[in-house]
């Protein structure tokens, strides 16, 4: 089990910090991150999209054909957004740079499903 390192946001009228976890999944459930070099290179581009765009990552963990990643989002920004940003981010990456290291897909649209699940923790004091 993993442990976050909490450090409380202070705003106007509270004190407090807001964790998303956010789930999303390969289109057929396909295992495109058994080998541990693609796990990695998921991880990587993901991490890469997250700093681009003041997403902080506290945990990610990424499974043969799922993601699951604990975040805290900018001020301003909707769970819808960031996971557009973070799914379209780390999808651009993999296919910028086609490699041996890059995953054998059939086109980008079959790397991803539409959907995904956000859950909302606030942390008050």
């Amino acid at each position: 089990m993993e442990y976050v390192n909490i450090e409380l946001e202070h705003y106007n009228h509270k004190v407090g910090i807001n964790f998303w976890h956010l789930t999303w999944q390969t289109k057929y459930r396909y295992k495109m991150f058994a080998k541990f070099e693609y796990k990695n290179l998921a991880e990587a581009c993901i991490r890469k999209a997250a700093f681009r765009h003041s997403i902080k990552i506290h945990i990610i963990k990424v499974m043969p054909d799922h993601l699951h990643t604990l975040v805290t989002l900018p001020k301003g920004m909707t769970d819808e957004d960031a996971m557009h940003l973070l799914k379209g981010g780390y999808v651009i990456q993999l296919f910028q740079k086609p490699s041996q290291s890059s995953p054998q897909i059939p086109s980008r649209t079959s790397l991803e499903q539409r959907r995904f699940c956000c859950d909302s923790w606030l942390q008050p004091t």
